[in-house]
């Protein structure tokens, strides 16, 4: 009689095969595409070539990036398509829409970015003024450049506003001047191919030795928590709190998508919650990102929610307007080695320590991070009950 295990063992020759092709024609397929024959960019839309609402968005996008920098030098290029008058009503527009939302300070920063610009760059005042009668600007932010709201603009000797810079769209310039690329096969391209198939062959052998020995966990044993570093000792569990996992993860610059979560399971290996460490919303931008604060997190199962704790950097832990981005009931924490803070749940502690912490070089000082090493360790509660079905609390079935 036929079992189920025959039938899957008959199978799995099928299966391997099938995962088999698919890796080498995807590696084939990207090697083809990215060496052989690359596509070449042509050209697209710039900034000051999308439509009035995509530039409204995109020049609040810049502003919302300079109340995080400070950096006008950055935002001077990132405006560079548009011509003055430009620049002038799309800054006036974000103050006024800010101001509008409620949100004063940001409002106020965006007309210190204008007047940096302006300082910056040279602005004209004929073309100052064009760019404020576009948009009847705010009187604050026109006071800020030197001008009055509404003021008509002088009749003589004005020049007309120039016209935005297009940059140079990729692949643009004269017929013939780089040779083109041939689309032979290259020694050091058939290498390359060759390395990609072996680097699959090798990924396939992996898999099917995963296949025929598949991993197993013995019941009653669980594996053993990551171990700390020598010169970083275990740390006691609190009173009436029994150790669970350590864990230690590290920040780099450069890691713009950087993101750690860890498992948090009993003895017997029941999922009980979940913590981790993460880069903050809006407290990120350039690129790569400079972070300027983390979002430690910690989630039980039993209590059905999520407690975090921002960790800032020092300049943005002492900006009034950046902590102001925060949530209401956030309490942040100043990054400092060696500090140690908690997240506590129903049934549940993480402790998290700073292990090491090194600041990007400015401008301004001490604003954004380098790196950051934290180490997390989780504690179970006693006489909480993390054994039976949990039922899901009213309100979030």
């Amino acid at each position: 009689m036929e079992t189920s295990g025959d039938t899957i063992n008959r199978a799995r020759p099928l299966i391997i095969g099938v995962v088999f092709g698919l890796i080498i024609g995807l590696i084939i397929g990207l090697t083809w595409a990215w060496n052989v024959q690359p596509v070449t960019y042509s050209g697209g839309a710039y900034p000051n070539e999308m439509s009035n609402a995509f530039q409204k968005m995109y020049v609040q996008a810049v502003a919302e990036a300079y109340m995080s920098t400070r950096d006008a030098g950055a935002a001077a290029e990132r405006l560079s398509a548009f011509s003055v008058p430009e620049k002038v009503k799309l800054l006036a527009e974000t103050n006024k829409a800010f101001s509008a939302a409620g949100r004063a300070a940001d409002a106020t920063l965006t007309g210190e970015l204008a007047e940096a610009l302006m300082k910056q760059e040279g602005w004209s005042p004929d073309a100052v003024s064009q760019g404020l009668i576009d948009t009847a600007a705010a009187n604050d932010f026109a006071v800020r450049l030197g001008q009055i709201a509404g003021a008509p603009q002088p009749q003589t000797g004005v020049n007309p506003p120039a016209s935005p810079v297009q940059p140079p769209a990729a692949g643009a310039g004269t017929t013939g001047s780089a040779p083109e690329k041939s689309s032979k096969f290259s020694f050091g391209r058939l290498l390359l191919i060759i390395l990609f198939l072996l680097l699959a062959v090798g990924l396939i052998a992996v898999l099917i030795s995963r296949l025929r020995k598949p991993r197993r966990r013995r019941a009653g044993v669980t594996p053993p928590p990551m171990d700390m570093p020598q010169y970083e000792a275990m740390p006691d569990a609190p009173e009436g709190m029994v150790q669970l996992r350590h864990w230690v993860d590290t920040y780099s610059l450069g890691n713009d998508n950087y993101e750690a979560s860890f498992s948090v399971e009993n003895d017997e290996g029941r999922f009980i919650g979940e913590c981790g460490m993460g880069i903050l919303d809006g407290f990120a931008s350039g690129s790569p990102k400079k972070v300027l604060a983390f979002d430690v997190w910690l989630f039980d199962k039993t209590d059905i929610r999520t407690i975090s704790v921002p960790v800032m950097s020092e300049f943005a832990f002492n900006d009034e307007v950046l902590r102001s981005k925060l949530p209401p009931l956030a309490d942040p924490i100043l990054a400092e080695e060696g500090k140690t803070f908690d997240l506590e749940t129903q049934s549940l502690l993480v402790r998290a320590r700073i292990l090491e912490l090194n600041y990007g070089d400015g401008p301004p000082d001490n604003s954004y991070f380098a790196s950051l090493k934290v180490s997390l360790t989780a504690y179970l509660k006693s006489g909480s009950d993390v054994d039976v079905d949990m039922p899901i609390p009213e309100g979030y079935e």
